[in-house]
């Protein structure tokens, strides 16, 4: 019944389920694409370098969101960084901290 259901959608094994599916709806790629790409970039993140964490939710696979081609896979936080990067705010805030630096 439903409580089965929702057991199993906040089981470990139901969450990697529902994120292969996002996955492969969005990207055409699933979890085990993304395991791949782990892999191949080494357990690092594609921005710092520093290790990844080697629980899948827990990284997050860049992509070009004008073609949403997929790039390499970077922690939450330099995600965000480069969303930012490329988005109209970037020079604003430059601008800003700039104004504010204290050599």
């Amino acid at each position: 019944g439903h409580i089965a259901h929702q057991e199993y959608n906040d089981s470990e094994k139901g969450r990697l389920n529902s994120a292969d599916g996002n996955l492969k709806r969005k990207y055409g790629k699933g979890l085990d694409d993304k395991i791949a790409q782990h892999q191949t970039q080494n357990g690092l993140c594609g921005v710092c370098g520093n290790p990844l964490s080697t629980k899948m939710n827990e990284c997050h696979w860049d992509h070009r969101h004008e073609t949403g081609e997929l790039r390499e896979i970077l922690h939450p936080r330099c995600n965000i960084a480069v969303g930012f990067m490329e988005s109209e705010l970037q020079q604003p805030v430059l601008e800003y901290l700039k104004r504010h630096r204290h050599d």
